[in-house]
């Protein structure tokens, strides 16, 4: 089932244990609404700010550097709507593009797409021994149609869903004890080698971690993975195989997550997990690895045990540790200080075991988490700075799953871990990245961690790759409730297409509507791309009429309303001067202004 959400909003913004599924939703006929209780509502102005400034407030300037502003802030967002992709034409936003056949692509995962391949980890993975083979998968990216595979051993029975690596043109990927390199084209075996120490009395070491890569100081790259079984994060030399480190973690514990990687300041980032059967023993260890080996420079204890991967931006780290049981987790903001770390922030969240996704351009944090005793999930958006949440959906996640951002159109996607199958196969969505409402969404054919490329969504769920023409809107729309043509005043309407192509041409509507009796007037016309259309909105509805607009169009347009007045008041008082806003995305609910006198 396929649904455009542009109007549908499932949320509870309060941060509060209402947990609604997707039909429950669909029922109740939720509609959107932007009503913020007062102890996020500063954090969320603050990130629409950061994102939208233009599109919430009139600023008495200039009409042309509004317009110009404007413009740049939509290049800058939707550099994707701007010039829709081509090779593509028969699949439309949010279609079907194809479903593979059962591969039995491992739970969760998500392929690593390169040059137009998709590569995934795939096969049986029963807890017992001996086990069954599992082995990489080699899809064409366009269609889903077969390449290769390569067997692999049995994974251990850890429920391992790793990514597997692409560089340089081999494959990266640990499986059991070992770790693989292979040839990008073919599958063949280039290296591989178990990780086990020699005289190990735990038996075979296991891998579930993502591999890794980073380069030292004279220029050795290197692959990282951690060894589940003893407790250690191991280093292999990328081109030839071979171990060249091992970095043991404290005793009785286990290395589950995947490493942060800072290649600018030559450091790691090592999550610590304990051993089953022993007490909680969570923590970070920074490790210096631009020598041969790597050195420690701080560790950091946390509350619970750290499961996830750990993300890197700019000297701050954002993790999540994991508590069992039912307890709430934390997700954590650590700044780095060279030989210590200092706690930014942490916050509250329900089981979080993936690797936050860090948004700088806005300065939010994405995580998703569960509530697995329950059954509910939840994708959270916090202010990277303060820690405040932005939003929390409880449709969409996963205790261990990812998300990701499109690099075209900057929306948001994530799967949905449903926990009565103990699956990562209830769905896949786009959603706002400001409010977290979902724009569309797909239910069953989907769920595992997303990725998108070159305007494709790629998820996995019940053994299966499935491919979906990325969601992009079918119309934009823009409000503008205020106008006035009475005597002294001229409204107008300057509407810029930023397109580039003769596919950008926009097919535009405007609706007056007006304060009485009259019948509201439609009008069309086309922008081409690249031009400016300039309306006389007092020649359209005649003089002295109080309008309100609405302009929809078929591609992305930028749209402002000036207004220049010579007004006669009473008493002899005359002002002249004129305002300029650009227009509102959507209708709503609840507005708020901070600024009023009289």
């Amino acid at each position: 089932m396929v649904m455009e959400q542009g109007r549908r909003l499932a949320l509870n913004l309060s941060g509060s244990r209402e947990l609604v599924g997707m039909e429950e939703a669909e029922m109740r006929g939720w509609t959107r609404k932007r009503e913020f209780p007062a102890e996020i509502s500063e954090a969320r102005f603050k990130a629409g700010r950061r994102r939208k400034a233009a599109r919430r407030k009139g600023i008495p300037v200039l009409p042309c550097t509004l317009l110009f502003l404007a413009l740049l802030t939509l290049s800058l967002l939707l550099p994707g709507a701007v010039g829709l992709r081509t090779g593509r034409a028969a699949a439309q936003p949010g279609e079907l593009v194809f479903e593979s056949n059962d591969y039995d692509i491992k739970d969760g995962t998500a392929p690593t797409v390169v040059d137009g391949v998709a590569y995934l980890f795939a096969g049986e993975d029963p807890w017992t021994p001996p086990g069954e083979p599992s082995k990489i998968v080699a899809l064409d990216a366009s269609d889903g149609h077969f390449i290769w595979e390569r067997e692999l051993p049995w994974a251990g029975g850890m429920g391992s869903k790793a990514r597997p690596l692409v560089d340089s043109g081999k494959v990266y990927i640990g499986c059991g004890e070992y770790v693989f390199c292979l040839d990008a084209s073919t599958g063949s075996k280039v290296w591989f080698g178990p990780i086990t120490p020699s005289g190990g009395s735990l038996g075979n070491s296991i891998i579930i971690t993502d591999p890794v890569m980073y380069a030292n100081a004279s220029g050795k790259k290197v692959v990282v993975v951690g060894d589940y079984v003893y407790g250690a994060y191991v280093g292999l030399d990328a081109e030839k195989g071979g171990v060249l480190w091992r970095y043991y973690l404290d005793a009785n514990t286990s290395a589950i997550g995947t490493p942060g990687v800072d290649d600018a300041n030559d450091r790691l980032y090592l999550p610590q997990h304990t051993s089953f059967g022993f007490p909680v023993n969570g923590k970070v260890h920074c490790v210096d690895v631009s020598g041969d080996a790597p050195v420690k420079k701080w560790e950091y204890k946390t509350t619970y045990d750290v499961a996830g991967g750990i993300a890197v931006h700019q000297g701050l780290l954002f993790f999540s540790d994991f508590a069992y049981g039912g307890s709430k987790s934390k997700l954590y903001c650590l700044e780095e200080k060279g030989n210590s770390a200092s706690l930014l922030w942490s916050v509250e969240v329900w089981g979080s075991s993936g690797t936050p996704l860090v948004d700088g351009n806005s300065e939010t944090v994405y995580v998703c988490g569960n509530d697995y005793s329950v059954g509910g999930n939840h994708f959270y958006a916090y202010d990277m700075t303060t820690g405040n949440l932005i939003w929390d959906n409880p449709n969409w996640g996963a205790y261990n799953g990812n998300c990701t951002l499109s690099p075209d159109t900057g929306y948001l996607y994530a799967g949905s871990f449903d926990t009565s199958a103990w699956a990562h196969n209830k769905g896949l969505a786009a959603l706002d990245p400001l409010t977290g409402s979902e724009l569309w969404y797909v239910t069953g054919k989907g769920g595992g961690d997303p990725v998108v490329v070159d305007g494709v969504v790629y998820s996995t769920a019940d053994g299966k790759l499935y491919a979906y023409q990325e969601y992009v809107p079918s119309s934009f729309d823009w409000y503008f409730a205020e106008g006035y043509t009475g005597e002294g005043f001229d409204e107008f309407l300057c509407l810029a297409n930023p397109g580039t192509t003769p596919d950008d041409d926009a097919q535009v509507s405007l609706t007056y509507v007006f304060n009485g009796d009259r019948t509201p007037l439609t009008r069309k016309f086309e922008v081409p791309a690249g031009t400016r259309a300039t309306v006389y909105v007092n020649g359209d509805v005649g003089e002295g009429m109080e309008v309100s607009v609405k302009v929809v169009s078929d591609k992305p347009l930028v749209a402002e309303r000036p207004v220049y007045f010579d007004y006669r008041g009473t008493a002899g008082r005359n002002w002249t001067g004129g305002h300029c806003v650009v227009g509102a995305d959507s209708p709503s609910a609840t507005w708020y202004f901070a600024e009023g006198y009289t």
